[in-house]
């Protein structure tokens, strides 16, 4: 009948095939398999080939053939029916499998891709459903930390009030022998007091006043109020208009008005500081007006950047109130990080930049990585990196590695070059050798301990070597052994955790630091080393404290301010405590608020420590309280090591100082009780807000409405506080009987019944004198007295005054206050 032949499937799919005298059956090919069909002998036997389930045949060959191969091609984008005998390719289709196979890839990349960013949209917002959670947690601390805080003003307040009133009882006790006379003697002292004030404040108003009139003349500026109104109230609201102007122009929300009175500490400034403001506010806004649609994008950064520009017109003329404006303005920046705005307030404080060198790094930073920004203010901070070398460094795509780059150029220094310029100085030859040695050591260790994490057992085998050392002839071993550890130490005390968590590694003092601190070690005599600003004194400081109170010895450092002796401990009291090395600062903190009792134990406590920070305007007194008055502020402290950061500081810029011990001048005790009458006065004032305006206006203490008129308004003797009362009288407001009743208890004087008689009667009286009735009463006594001052009259409401009836006069006028039924400011 014929021969049969075979199909070899070398692919991975599954076939069919029929010869075209079969009848409709065909015959499956599987993957990697065979199949046979026969050969008839009649010529040019056809077969037929599909792929899987596809209804038209894909591929085809006459059949004469002994046997064929269904295989891929090279590229795998075509499936080859290659005839055996020949090696001939004798038709060719589309690898439909691959194609399959791409599709369901694309399909899985597609979904894939779906579903990371349906992940990534949901974790964006957790995230800020996170950030606003923290937000409002931020915001009901900080309102539960002002609620604290005006809890103990409220309680200062109260014990300050009883202290003023037993301080008040006592003074009316001694004054009872002499009351006429002393009464008198005060009232004039306190007249001369306050006349001598009020000479003192006209002469800064008319100054201001001055000056505010020469400001608008140079700027041609033309105030649309009347200018006989209050004199602050005009800067006041030159400045507002200026900045609304300015915010409008630029498309900033008015409410950021607001910044700028915060930023300054607008309603605590002086007169001359408010004029020193509006200054400022004139220069940025009419002279120096930045484009800031050019380099800004947010509203809030257009708003950083006048502050900023504010804060840059202050720094001339006030520096102080310059400094104030830059710390408030880091405090809104929110793009900032906490430690980023820390770190500028101590590039601030220690001088490293000028303000105006801060706001163009401000500007540059706004759209910059925050972690990035950090990273680099910790070197600039670290360092004290000049502006110029950080604004280079931002043009660079590795800022940090650029600034450690300049750091190295700069401060690392290799033992030839170190040893070189000793040399030029005539360091000895001796030294020299000595550092020789352990220098080029270090050179070569230190890079190996990258990895090392300093240990308790080497702790405190490296105490030990500390004790064991012999100072005046070391042994170099043990010497290269105690720098070892030392150098682990502050590597680790050095290493922090940046506000994205990641950890930051600490660095190994340089060459030159141990040099220096070799020479420390060596010189029995005292040593003056001159080491450059950034070149690491505290480092060097804190190292060789360690060592020589690991040997038993008392250390005092003397800074040249209280702030630098508390940040340089805080700093390395990590690495004290990791040799056992206790430390502390004079005075200790919280000493100003404690009883002088319990200032005496803390400290005698702070001088028990290895180590004491302080400067030399605290060591000198403390040092002749003992001396002189034999008192035990030092206890059994001994003068053994005294270390001075910035002795140029001590013995030149305060070399002229002198301390003395003072003492209570005892001839100015007869003014204790002027003093606490005054004090008692001012005490009592508070601020009032007026509803109208929102001004702030002090009002004096609450007393009876018919004291107060008669202090305030009435000016002439004959119109007395019990006139006054009669006029009430006259306009029905009480009755002649309750004027009697207070006019007997008047009578009887010397008896405590007496007074809360007359206490009693007042009170009568003045239940019925409301606002309604003061007013009116008041109104008749100008009337009466012909006086040539006016009167506007409020009444206060949880505490904020609204005008009750004003009189229409350009007379010189004052403020008139009713608190409650009968009390009046």
């Amino acid at each position: 009948m014929g021969n049969a032949h075979t199909i070899f499937n070398e692919t991975q799919y599954r076939w069919y095939y029929r010869t075209h005298w079969r009848e409709d059956t065909d015959r499956t090919l599987p993957a990697n398999g065979s199949g046979e069909y026969l050969n008839t002998m009649i010529p040019f036997v056809k077969v037929y080939l599909r792929f899987r389930d596809h209804t038209d045949w894909d591929l085809k060959c006459e059949g004469g053939g002994p046997s064929y191969t269904l295989r891929e091609s090279a590229d795998h984008k075509q499936f080859e029916l290659v005839n055996n005998f020949s090696g001939f390719i004798v038709d060719r289709c589309p690898n439909f499998g691959k194609l399959e196979e791409e599709e369901q890839e694309n399909e899985r990349q597609r979904l894939e891709r779906e579903k990371r960013q349906k992940e990534e949209k949901q974790q964006k917002e957790e995230e800020e459903k996170r950030r606003k959670e923290e937000e409002e947690k931020r915001r009901l601390a900080e309102l539960e930390q002002e609620r604290k805080i005006q809890e103990q003003i409220n309680q200062e307040n109260e014990a300050s009030r009883r202290k003023l009133s037993e301080a008040h009882q006592r003074f009316e006790e001694d004054l009872r022998s002499q009351q006429h006379r002393q009464q008198q003697y005060t009232q004039v002292l306190h007249q001369v007091v306050e006349n001598h004030a009020a000479k003192i404040e006209r002469d800064e108003l008319n100054d201001v006043r001055r000056k505010f009139e020469e400001l608008l003349s140079n700027y041609h500026i033309v105030e649309k109020a009347d200018s006989k109104c209050n004199l602050e109230n005009r800067m006041k609201t030159l400045q507002n208009e200026l900045v609304l102007n300015y915010f409008g122009k630029h498309r900033i929300p008015l409410w950021c008005q607001l910044a700028v009175d915060r930023a300054t500490g607008y309603l605590d400034l002086s007169p001359t500081e408010r004029l020193s403001v509006v200054e400022a506010v004139v220069k940025v806004t009419v002279d120096c007006d930045p484009d800031l649609e050019d380099v800004l994008i947010t509203e809030q950064d257009k708003k950083i950047v006048f502050l900023l520009s504010l804060q840059e017109q202050l720094y001339d003329e006030n520096p102080t109130l310059a400094r104030t404006v830059l710390v408030n303005v880091l405090d809104m920046t929110s793009q900032l990080t906490s430690t980023s705005k820390e770190l500028l307030s101590q590039i601030l404080f220690n001088n490293i930049w000028t303000p105006k060198e801060i706001k163009l790094f401000i500007r540059r930073a706004l759209s910059m990585d925050q972690n990035n920004v950090f990273k680099i203010l910790h070197k600039v901070c670290t360092y004290r990196l000049s502006f110029l070398h950080t604004l280079t460094a931002l043009k660079k795509k590795h800022h940090v590695q650029y600034l450690q780059d300049c750091v190295s150029y700069e401060l690392d220094k290799d033992p030839d070059t170190i040893l070189s310029e000793m040399q030029d100085k005539n360091y000895p030859k001796h030294t020299l050798s000595l550092l020789e040695d352990i220098l080029m050591y270090m050179e070569d260790k230190l890079p190996e301990l990258q990895g090392v994490v300093i240990d308790a057992e080497m702790i405190e085998e490296g105490k030990r070597m500390m004790i064991l050392l012999d100072l005046a002839e070391p042994d170099v071993d043990t010497l290269k052994k105690v720098l070892i550890v030392l150098s682990l130490a502050v590597k680790e005390c050095t290493t922090f955790i940046a506000p994205n968590g990641n950890q930051i590694q600490g660095y190994f003092p340089r060459l030159t630091q141990l040099a220096s601190l070799l020479l420390l070690l060596r010189d029995k005599r005292g040593c003056l080393l001159e080491i450059s600003t950034g070149e690491g004194k505290t480092c060097i400081l804190a190292m060789f404290a360690t060592i020589q109170a690991a040997r038993g010895t008392m250390v005092d450092i003397v800074t040249s301010s209280p702030l630098l002796a508390i940040r340089d401990q805080d700093k390395w009291s990590q690495l004290y405590q990791m040799f056992g090395v206790t430390s502390s600062i004079v005075p200790p903190a919280h000493f100003h608020t404690c009883t002088p009792e319990n200032q005496d134990k803390l400290l005698q406590d702070a001088y028990t420590k290895h180590v004491v920070y302080s400067t030399a305007s605290t060591f000198a007194p403390d040092i002749l309280r003992q001396e002189f008055e034999k008192k035990t502020t030092r206890g059994r402290r001994k003068f053994e090591c005294v270390l001075v950061d910035e002795v140029d500081y001590m013995t030149l810029d305060s070399g002229v100082q002198t301390t003395f011990l003072s003492h209570q001048a005892s001839g100015l005790r007869h003014m204790e009780q002027i003093l606490a009458s005054i004090w008692a006065l001012l005490c009592t004032c508070r601020p009032i807000e007026v509803s109208e305006t929102g001004e702030i206006q002090w009002g004096t203490r609450a007393q009876h409405f018919h004291e107060a008129a008669t202090q305030s308004v009435v000016s002439f003797e004959d119109c007395s506080a019990d006139s006054i009362l009669m006029l009430g009288v006259q306009l029905g407001f009480y009755s002649q009987e309750d004027m009697d009743r207070l006019t007997d208890a008047k009578t009887q004087t010397g008896t405590d019944s007496c007074e809360d008689a007359m206490r009693k009667a007042t009170e009568k009286i003045m239940d019925k004198m409301g606002p309604k009735e003061q007013y009116e009463l008041l109104s008749k006594v100008q009337t009466t007295a012909d006086n040539d001052v006016t009167v506007d009259y409020y009444s206060v409401i949880n505490n904020k005054a609204k005008l009750y009836g004003k009189e229409d006069s350009q007379r010189p006028g004052c403020h008139f206050a009713a608190t409650r039924e009968g009390a009046s400011l």
